[in-house]
């Protein structure tokens, strides 16, 4: 499990490093950058509270 989130997350920054450098409009990118940041963070979030049960 703890394998698989890993690549899911570096999945997640991945795909926005390579949206960035494929998009030269800067509203587009910094909309990219934003939503990719909410994701991290809640996913962040979701996995501190689901592997504290697990403790």
């Amino acid at each position: 499990m703890k394998k698989g989130v890993f690549l899911f997350l570096l999945g997640i920054v991945m795909g926005s490093f390579i949206m960035n450098l494929l998009i030269d409009n800067e509203a587009t990118t910094t909309t990219i950058n934003v939503i990719g940041s909410a994701l991290i963070i809640l996913l962040a979030l979701f996995l501190r509270i689901t592997f504290a049960r697990d403790s």
